[in-house]
C-alpha cells in the first residue's frame, strides 16, 4: 500500500502543499495505521517506504506522525538498543527537531498575525521537545561503549535544532553522566588494558564537556541556559566524585575536577546577576561538600575559589551566606540519606544487606573524619 501511494504521488508530481484537506487527512490516517496496529512501535522502521512517504508530506502531517510515534514509544516504554533504531526514529522525527518557521507580519495592517498564538505555540514547542528529551532515556545499549555511540547519534541529530537544544541536550548529558559509574566499575587491574580504559573515560568526559559547551554557544546571551549548563557540569562532577567506589580513581578525579572548573568558567563569563551568582555558588559548594574522591590539592583549590567568588558578591548578606556555606567545606558530615540502608530485594537477606551497609557507613565516617582532621 505504501509503495502504491508513494508511486501515485510521484506520478502526479504533487507537492505536499498541493494536497487538499481530505487527501492530507487520508494520508495521515494511513501513516498512523501501523503505529496503532503494532505492539512494538519500532516495527515501522521495517517498512521500507514508510520514511520516504512521510518525508513527502506537509509539515502538519509529519509533525502529527512524529508526535504519535514518540507517544507510542514512551507509553509502551520501548527501548532502543541498536544504531538502526535510534537513527531511524530520529529520521522520522526530524520535523520536531528543527525549529518551525514563524508566520510573517501582515504587510497591510502591520500587525503580527502570530502575536496571539505565540504563547500557545511556545507551549506546544516545549511539549514536543520534551517528548524528544524523554526519548533519550529509552536508549539502552547492551554495553557502555555502544551506549555512548547511540547518545552521540541522538546528540548529532538534535544539533540541527539550533537553540532548541536547550530542551534536548540536558537529557543527553544526563544519559552520558550515568555512564561514569559503569565505566568506573570496568577499571581493569591489568596495566596493558588500563590505557584503553582511561582513553574511553576521557572520551566520555569530552563528550559531556563538548555537549554542554555547545548548549551554551547555541543559546548565547541566555542567563537561564548558562545556569542550566552550570548545573549540568556540576551533575557530571557529582556523578564522577560522590560514590565511595570512585575514591583513589585518578581518571575520574581528573574528570570531576575539570567539570567543576568548567562550571566556574560559566559562572565567570555568563552569570552576571547578583542573585543568580549567589545561587550558582551555593550549587558549587553543595557539589564539593558531597564529593568523595578529590585529592587534598584539588579540593583546596576548588574550595578556595568558592571563597574568592563569594567575597566578590555585590550584597553583603550574600557574602555572609556564602562564607557560612564555605565553612562547611572544611568540616563534612554524612548526609542522612547515606545512613539509611537500601531496601532488600525479594531474594536477598535483609540482615546481610544491613551488615554490608553498616560496613560502608563506617568506612565513610572514617573518610570524613580524615578529611576533617586534614588527612584527606
Amino acid at each position: 500500500v505504501l509503495v502504491f501511494v508513494r508511486a501515485q504521488l510521484r506520478a502526479r508530481d504533487l507537492s505536499p502543499g498541493a494536497h487538499n484537506p481530505a487527501t492530507a487527512n487520508q494520508l495521515l490516517s494511513l501513516l498512523l495505521g501501523p503505529l496503532r496496529a503494532y505492539v512494538n512501535p519500532l516495527r515501522v522502521l521495517e517498512l521500507d517506504n514508510y520514511a520516504s512517504l512521510l518525508e513527502s508530506q506537509n509539515e502538519r502531517t509529519r509533525k502529527s506522525v512524529a508526535v504519535a510515534l514518540l507517544t507510542a514509544i514512551l507509553q509502551r516504554n520501548t527501548p532502543m538498543t541498536v544504531e538502526g533504531e535510534v537513527s531511524g526514529i530520529v529520521r522520522l522525527c526530524m520535523s520536531l527537531i528543527g525549529r518551525p518557521a514563524r508566520p510573517q507580519p501582515d504587510a497591510l495592517s502591520g500587525a503580527d498575525v502570530s502575536a496571539l498564538a505565540t504563547s500557545a505555540d511556545d507551549e506546544d514547542l516545549a511539549e514536543e521537545q520534551g517528548l524528544l528529551a524523554r526519548l533519550v532515556h529509552l536508549i539502552r545499549a547492551p554495553d557502555v561503549a555502544q551506549q555512548l555511540h547511540l547518545l552521540t547519534i541522538a546528540r548529532d541529530a538534535f544539533s540541527q535544532g539550533g537553540d532548541l537544544v536547550r530542551y534536548t541536550y540536558p537529557a543527553v548529558v544526563a544519559g552520558a553522566a550515568r555512564l561514569l559509574g559503569p565505566y568506573a566499575a570496568m577499571e581493569p587491574k591489568d596495566e596493558d588494558t588500563r590505557a584503553e580504559w582511561q582513553r574511553r573515560v576521557r572520551q566520555l568526559c569530552r563528550f559531556i564537556q563538548t555537549t554542554v559547551s555547545a548548549l551554551v554557544e547555541r543559546a548565547a546571551g541566555s542567563t537561564a541556559v548558562a545556569e542550566l549548563a552550570l548545573q549540568l557540569f556540576l551533575m557530571a562532577a557529582q556523578a564522577a566524585s560522590v560514590s565511595a567506589a570512585f575514591r583513589d580513581n585518578a581518571a575520574l578525579e581528573e574528570a570531576a575536577y575539570e567539570f567543576v572548573v568548567q562550571a566556574f568558567t560559566i559562572y565567570e563569563e555568563h552569570i552576571n546577576e547578583s542573585r543568580s551568582q549567589y545561587q550558582a555558588l551555593v550549587l558549587v559548594i553543595n557539589a564539593l561538600q558531597a564529593s568523595r574522591n578529590f585529592s587534598p590539592e584539588n579540593y583546596e583549590t576548588l574550595a578556595a575559589k568558592c571563597v574568592q567568588h563569594g567575597s566578590r558578591l555585590l550584597k553583603r548578606t550574600d557574602q555572609a551566606r556564602v562564607a557560612y556555606a564555605c565553612a562547611q567545606l572544611w568540616w563534612k558530615t554524612l548526609p542522612d540519606s547515606e545512613l539509611i540502608p537500601p531496601p532488600a530485594e525479594p531474594d536477598q537477606d535483609e540482615a546481610e544487606i544491613e551488615r554490608a551497609h553498616a560496613v560502608r557507613v563506617d568506612a565513610e565516617r572514617t573518610a570524613v573524619e580524615r578529611h576533617n582532621n586534614g588527612d584527606l
